[in-house]
Formats: C-alpha cells, structure tokens, sequence
C-alpha cells in the first residue's frame, strides 16, 4: 500500500524490495461476492507475464487466496503447487464480517501502540463474537494481548492469562493453524520463559506455514535473540524482513537484534531505514535512544527519548523522566522516582523501565531491586535481561546472575 498512487516505475519498486516479479491487481466487492483481478509483471522489465481474473464468494475467499497463490506460483515456476494448490491443504469457510474484523484487528495491533492494541483487542474480540470458531481470530487475540502488556497496559498476569487461553483455545479449534502455535510459543516466551517448548511450537508454525513473517518475528526476538542465539536471530528476521520489508515492526526488530550484538552502528542504520517507512513509529525513537547510551552519546539518547516523548501515543510517564534523567537538571527525574516508589503498593509500575531509569541515575542497587521486582510481576522486558546492553554494568553483580538463572538464561 506504501507505493499506491506513488509516482514511480514498476522497475524502481522492485529494486527497492529486491524483487524480481510483481504482482498487482484489483480487488472489487460487491454485497458478498469478491472479484479479483490478478496479473504478474517481469519488473525490471516492465514486461507483462500472465493475468487472470477470479470470483467468488466471501465465505470462501481463504480459498481463493489460495487458488491465486497456486496460479501464481505456477506461472513464475517454482513448484509448490503441491504445497499450496487447492486440495492440497484444507480450507474452511469464513464469515466475511468476522474476516474483516480479525484483518482490522492485525492491522491495529501491529502498530504497537497502546491506543492501537486495544483496538486491535476490541476488533479481534468483534470477530469471534461473529464466529466463535475462528482460530485465527483467536490467535490474533492472543498476540494482541502480548502486545498490550509489553506496552504497560496491564499487569503481565492479566495479560499472559488472557493471552494463554485464547491461543490454546486457537489450538483447540485448529491444531494445524500455524498462527495458534506461534501465539503459544509468543506466551512461553515473554512469560513462562519456557524455552525449549515455546521453540517446538516456533517451529511446528514454520514447519506449516514456512513464510509466516509472524512465526518467524516471535521466533527471532522472543527466543533466538534472548538466548543469545544472534547469528540465527539475525537470520531469522532477515528472512522476515525480504518476506515483509515495510513492516516498522520487522524492521525495528531487525536493529534490536544488532543493538543485541552490540553492532550500535547498524543498529543506528536500521532503526533510520525504520523510520523512514514510519517517522511516527515511536517505538524506534526509543530503540535509538537506548543504542545512542550505548555508543557514549547522551545528548542524541535525551532527543531520540525526547522525540518519543512528543508521540502522544507513545508519551509514558517513564521516557519523559529518562529524557530528563539525561539533562543538565536531573531533579524532575528524581521526583518522578520518588512518586514511583509511593505508588508501587497501589498500582502497577512498570518496573524494567524504573530499573533502566535507577541505572541512568547511577542508583544501581535501586536498579537491582526493581528488576527483581521485574522478575516478580514477571514483566515483558526482564525477557532481554540477558542480552540488553543496558545492564551491562552490573551484568557481574551476584543478584543479577542469580535473575538470570531463575528464568533459565
């Protein structure tokens, strides 16, 4: 969609995805039936290569996708039909209302903010009420879920519970749903660090669906990259960016997985790529932030965070108070400490950030106590502990080690 009505050639879009055929198309609905006109292109060429044109109902438009795969495939000649021909794998009808809502639902809870997701959470939520027995809806829950706790919208408990029962409930419905494992394996990661089965659940997804860009995101950040597995994880999201390569999310992953390796400089690159497609991703802003800290640069980290701050989306209380931490006067990061530490008992704190907060402030017992705060509420964040940069100055301390080794890292 980034190139639609955009003034360029067919010949310069593909040099930009690093492509060699483009396939393009019209897509017209009329009450419940869908026509589709679908025509590949040799694109450096600018040479026309085959079209054709589809129709059917939206109740079977899953199997359409299908049959237009199939077609495709088979013209540019690289033999999956028997992978991904009709009849080569089942198809079940959906209810068009319930299709679009879970397509609404992705679409909102991949921006990554938290006003999206619990849009993303209310759509998934309206696709299920339609059909209850919609799997991928209820997979699509589940990562919304994921993303609402990463984002501080509730305690991990709530969220990782919430999560847990609408992926297995996924499972339930349709064990061979590629999406179902990769949201199970999604939850055994970021809360149960349950390594070893999150990764049968990664790789069963893949084994069904090798070109999940989602299966292949989770995979690469939540298990690969925390272990300290980098070269695979490099790979893995390398792979999920050729498959996706104007997904913000895929691509600021990418320069956390350099940011992991301790390569600033092509974390810098990536996250600038980022935020180019997206210069309102505010999650990237604080990628830079934290890479900037990393490199010895305060004063760029103060307005990657800054710059963060000035999303209204993404403005929490906490980056405001680490872009001040950063400043000459450092007094209102202070107080915000403070105010944190009266209001532990009566709401929820996102206590990774206040840790990162404590290490900026060079209180590094502080720091020390909320991460294992941290660990207590099982928050999202204590995931990368291992490998965030962040904490390497009291990576040696014997509190630390003994986190590390609670969450088998």
């Amino acid at each position: 969609m980034r190139y639609k009505g955009a003034p360029k050639s067919l010949p310069e879009i593909a040099k930009e995805l690093n492509v060699e055929r483009i396939v393009e198309g019209t897509i017209l609905q009329v009450g419940d039936e869908v026509r589709i006109t679908a025509q590949l292109i040799n694109a450096p060429k600018d040479e026309h290569i085959w079209a054709e044109s589809y129709r059917s109902s939206m109740a079977d438009v899953l199997g359409l996708q299908q049959e237009i795969s199939a077609a495709i495939a088979g013209e540019i000649d690289i033999r999956l039909r028997a992978q991904i021909a009709p009849g080569g794998g089942a198809t079940r009808h959906v209810n068009p209302q319930a299709y679009e809502a879970y397509l609404r639902g992705r679409e909102h809870s991949f921006q990554w903010t938290l006003t999206s997701v619990k849009k993303g959470i209310a759509e998934s939520k309206h696709a299920i009420e339609i059909d209850p027995n919609y799997g991928a809806a209820h997979a699509g829950l589940a990562m919304a879920y994921g993303f609402l706790c990463m984002n501080g919208g509730v305690p991990p408990n709530e969220a990782w519970t919430l999560a847990r029962v609408s992926a297995e409930k996924a499972l339930e419905i349709d064990p061979t749903l590629d999406s179902a494992h990769t949201s199970l394996g999604f939850v055994q990661t970021m809360y149960d660090w349950n390594w070893a089965s999150a990764e049968k659940h990664f790789q069963l997804a893949l084994s069904l669906n090798p070109s999940s860009v989602d299966a292949m995101h989770a995979y690469g950040m939540t298990l690969l990259a925390p272990l300290g597995r980098f070269d695979e994880a490099l790979e893995m999201m390398r792979n999920a960016q050729r498959l996706d390569p104007l997904s913000s999310v895929v691509n600021n992953s990418l320069g956390d997985v350099y940011y992991f390796r301790r390569e600033y400089d092509e974390a810098v690159r990536q996250y600038e790529k980022t935020l180019e497609l997206d210069p309102n991703f505010g999650k990237t802003y604080v990628s830079l932030g934290f890479t900037y800290l990393a490199q010895g640069k305060p004063p760029a980290a103060r307005k990657a965070f800054e710059k963060a701050r000035d999303i209204p989306s993404e403005a929490t209380p906490v980056m405001i108070a680490l872009a001040g931490s950063l400043s000459e006067n450092t007094q209102p990061a202070r107080a915000f400490l403070a105010n944190m530490e009266e209001a532990v008992d009566t709401q929820y704190v996102f206590a990774c950030q206040i840790a990162m907060l404590h290490m900026t402030l060079d209180s590094r017992e502080r720091a020390l106590d909320w991460l294992e705060r941290a660990y207590r509420q099982r928050a999202s964040s204590v995931t990368f502990l291992n490998v965030n940069p962040f904490f390497d100055g009291i990576r040696d301390e014997p509190r630390f080690q003994a986190l590390l080794e609670k969450m088998n890292l």
